[in-house]
Protein backbone atom coordinates (compact mmCIF):
# COMPACT_ATOMS: atom_id res chain seq x y z
CA UNK A 1 0.00 0.00 0.00
CA UNK A 2 0.93 3.49 -0.90
CA UNK A 3 0.24 4.01 3.10
CA UNK A 4 3.05 1.57 3.82
CA UNK A 5 5.69 3.58 2.21
CA UNK A 6 5.22 7.34 2.76
CA UNK A 7 2.82 6.99 5.93
CA UNK A 8 -1.14 7.28 6.99
CA UNK A 9 -0.97 10.80 7.84
CA UNK A 10 0.59 12.70 4.84
CA UNK A 11 -2.44 10.88 2.63
CA UNK A 12 -5.30 11.59 4.70
CA UNK A 13 -4.28 15.28 5.19
CA UNK A 14 -3.98 15.23 0.87
CA UNK A 15 -6.75 13.63 1.00
CA UNK A 16 -9.14 16.06 2.92
CA UNK A 17 -7.74 18.77 1.62
CA UNK A 18 -8.22 17.97 -2.13
CA UNK A 19 -11.66 16.90 -1.16
CA UNK A 20 -12.21 20.28 1.02
CA UNK A 21 -10.46 22.10 -2.27
CA UNK A 22 -12.90 20.36 -5.26
CA UNK A 23 -16.02 21.58 -2.88
CA UNK A 24 -14.93 24.68 -2.30
CA UNK A 25 -14.47 24.89 -6.03
CA UNK A 26 -17.64 23.68 -7.34
CA UNK A 27 -18.98 26.00 -4.54
CA UNK A 28 -16.89 28.88 -6.07
CA UNK A 29 -18.15 28.14 -10.05
CA UNK A 30 -22.16 27.26 -9.55
CA UNK A 31 -24.54 29.23 -10.83
CA UNK A 32 -27.23 28.02 -13.36
CA UNK A 33 -25.33 28.44 -16.49
CA UNK A 34 -22.01 26.52 -15.41
CA UNK A 35 -21.76 24.13 -18.25
CA UNK A 36 -21.24 20.42 -16.86
CA UNK A 37 -17.49 20.29 -18.13
CA UNK A 38 -16.56 23.04 -15.81
CA UNK A 39 -17.30 20.45 -12.70
CA UNK A 40 -15.18 17.72 -14.09
CA UNK A 41 -11.62 19.14 -12.41
CA UNK A 42 -13.28 19.50 -9.14
CA UNK A 43 -15.41 16.52 -9.14
CA UNK A 44 -12.00 15.11 -10.07
CA UNK A 45 -9.85 16.53 -6.96
CA UNK A 46 -12.58 15.38 -4.70
CA UNK A 47 -13.15 12.32 -5.74
CA UNK A 48 -9.41 11.50 -5.39
CA UNK A 49 -9.10 12.96 -2.07
CA UNK A 50 -12.04 10.55 -1.08
CA UNK A 51 -9.83 7.65 -2.35
CA UNK A 52 -6.69 8.77 -0.61
CA UNK A 53 -8.94 8.98 2.90
CA UNK A 54 -10.90 6.06 2.99
CA UNK A 55 -9.00 3.20 2.41
CA UNK A 56 -5.83 4.82 4.03
CA UNK A 57 -8.10 5.12 7.26
CA UNK A 58 -9.84 1.97 7.26
CA UNK A 59 -6.27 -0.10 7.15
CA UNK A 60 -4.77 2.33 9.44
CA UNK A 61 -7.22 1.74 12.51
CA UNK A 62 -6.94 -2.52 11.71
CA UNK A 63 -3.33 -2.38 11.44
CA UNK A 64 -3.00 -0.45 14.94
CA UNK A 65 -4.71 -3.46 16.54
CA UNK A 66 -4.04 -7.04 17.49
CA UNK A 67 -4.37 -9.57 14.92
CA UNK A 68 -7.62 -11.18 16.98
CA UNK A 69 -9.11 -7.56 17.16
CA UNK A 70 -9.19 -6.79 13.14
CA UNK A 71 -12.62 -7.74 12.70
CA UNK A 72 -13.75 -5.77 15.67
CA UNK A 73 -12.00 -2.84 14.64
CA UNK A 74 -12.83 -2.96 10.90
CA UNK A 75 -16.70 -3.14 11.81
CA UNK A 76 -16.31 -0.49 14.00
CA UNK A 77 -14.26 2.04 11.89
CA UNK A 78 -17.13 0.81 8.71
CA UNK A 79 -20.13 1.41 11.20
CA UNK A 80 -18.69 4.94 12.19
CA UNK A 81 -17.87 5.78 8.44
CA UNK A 82 -21.45 4.76 7.69
CA UNK A 83 -22.95 6.90 10.75
CA UNK A 84 -20.79 10.22 9.16
CA UNK A 85 -22.35 9.58 5.94
CA UNK A 86 -25.67 9.60 7.10
CA UNK A 87 -25.01 12.41 9.39
CA UNK A 88 -23.34 13.74 6.36
CA UNK A 89 -26.31 13.79 3.92
CA UNK A 90 -29.05 14.53 6.66
CA UNK A 91 -27.08 17.85 7.72
CA UNK A 92 -26.60 18.84 3.98
CA UNK A 93 -29.17 18.05 2.44
CA UNK A 94 -31.67 19.89 5.39
CA UNK A 95 -29.60 22.85 4.68
CA UNK A 96 -29.80 22.71 0.58
CA UNK A 97 -33.78 21.73 1.00
CA UNK A 98 -33.87 25.42 3.52
CA UNK A 99 -32.06 27.50 1.11
CA UNK A 100 -33.00 25.98 -2.48
CA UNK A 101 -34.93 23.50 -3.94
CA UNK A 102 -35.65 21.55 -7.09
CA UNK A 103 -38.49 23.90 -8.39
CA UNK A 104 -35.78 25.99 -10.84
CA UNK A 105 -32.19 25.95 -11.70
CA UNK A 106 -31.29 28.94 -9.82
CA UNK A 107 -32.93 27.57 -6.53
CA UNK A 108 -31.26 23.96 -7.12
CA UNK A 109 -27.85 26.24 -7.19
CA UNK A 110 -28.69 28.29 -4.18
CA UNK A 111 -29.07 25.40 -2.35
CA UNK A 112 -25.91 23.94 -3.02
CA UNK A 113 -23.72 26.99 -2.24
CA UNK A 114 -25.22 27.06 0.90
CA UNK A 115 -24.77 23.42 1.94
CA UNK A 116 -21.05 22.51 0.48
CA UNK A 117 -19.54 25.44 2.67
CA UNK A 118 -20.17 23.16 5.83
CA UNK A 119 -18.77 20.29 3.89
CA UNK A 120 -15.84 22.01 3.40
CA UNK A 121 -15.63 23.33 6.61
CA UNK A 122 -15.84 20.09 8.29
CA UNK A 123 -13.31 18.62 5.54
CA UNK A 124 -10.96 21.59 6.94
CA UNK A 125 -11.42 21.05 10.52
CA UNK A 126 -10.70 17.14 9.41
CA UNK A 127 -7.33 17.59 7.61
CA UNK A 128 -6.44 19.84 10.53
CA UNK A 129 -6.90 17.04 13.11
CA UNK A 130 -5.00 13.75 10.54
CA UNK A 131 -1.99 16.03 11.46
CA UNK A 132 -2.42 14.48 14.92
CA UNK A 133 -2.35 11.26 13.54
CA UNK A 134 1.17 9.30 14.71
CA UNK A 135 3.84 9.53 12.49
CA UNK A 136 4.94 6.33 10.50
CA UNK A 137 8.16 6.61 12.66
CA UNK A 138 6.19 6.59 16.06
CA UNK A 139 3.51 3.87 14.68
CA UNK A 140 6.45 1.16 13.84
CA UNK A 141 8.52 2.33 17.15
CA UNK A 142 5.21 1.43 18.60
CA UNK A 143 4.52 -1.91 16.96
CA UNK A 144 8.34 -2.94 17.86
CA UNK A 145 8.11 -2.27 21.56
CA UNK A 146 4.83 -4.36 21.51
CA UNK A 147 6.66 -7.17 19.58
CA UNK A 148 9.10 -7.41 21.49
CA UNK A 149 7.45 -7.66 24.91
CA UNK A 150 4.64 -9.17 23.97
CA UNK A 151 1.05 -8.35 24.96
CA UNK A 152 -0.01 -8.48 28.11
CA UNK A 153 -2.76 -11.07 27.89
CA UNK A 154 0.16 -13.42 26.44
CA UNK A 155 -1.85 -13.46 22.93
CA UNK A 156 0.78 -11.06 21.32
CA UNK A 157 3.26 -12.22 18.46
CA UNK A 158 6.44 -12.00 21.31
CA UNK A 159 5.42 -15.04 23.36
CA UNK A 160 4.32 -16.88 20.27
CA UNK A 161 5.02 -20.77 21.02
CA UNK A 162 6.41 -19.70 24.84
CA UNK A 163 3.69 -21.97 26.00
CA UNK A 164 0.43 -24.25 25.16
CA UNK A 165 -2.17 -22.23 24.02
CA UNK A 166 -5.25 -24.61 24.19
CA UNK A 167 -6.92 -25.62 21.24
CA UNK A 168 -6.37 -27.91 18.18
CA UNK A 169 -2.73 -26.98 16.40
CA UNK A 170 -1.35 -25.26 18.88
CA UNK A 171 1.33 -25.42 21.61
CA UNK A 172 1.90 -28.97 22.76
CA UNK A 173 -1.26 -30.12 21.58
CA UNK A 174 0.11 -31.22 18.10
CA UNK A 175 -3.53 -32.32 16.85
CA UNK A 176 -4.63 -30.52 13.39
CA UNK A 177 -6.90 -27.85 12.73
CA UNK A 178 -9.80 -27.77 11.36
CA UNK A 179 -10.03 -28.11 7.42
CA UNK A 180 -10.71 -25.21 5.24
CA UNK A 181 -13.95 -25.89 3.97
CA UNK A 182 -14.11 -27.96 0.48
CA UNK A 183 -10.57 -29.76 1.27
CA UNK A 184 -11.22 -32.85 2.21
CA UNK A 185 -9.31 -35.06 4.93
CA UNK A 186 -5.81 -37.16 3.81
CA UNK A 187 -8.04 -40.18 4.66
CA UNK A 188 -10.73 -39.73 1.96
CA UNK A 189 -7.97 -38.65 -0.58
CA UNK A 190 -5.99 -41.46 0.08
CA UNK A 191 -9.46 -43.77 -0.32
CA UNK A 192 -10.20 -41.92 -3.08
CA UNK A 193 -6.88 -42.71 -5.34
CA UNK A 194 -8.12 -47.09 -4.65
Amino acid sequence: LLSDRIGTRPLIFTGLVLQAGGLAWITAISSPTTAFGDFIVPFMMAGTGMALVFPTAAASVVASVREAETGKASGATNAIREIGGVMGVAVLSSVFAANGGFTSPQAFTDGVVAAMPIAVVVLAIGAVLSLLIPGKDKVEADAAKTEDRGDLDGQGPGDRGDRDQSGPGRGSDRRPGPRPIGRPEPQVLAASKS
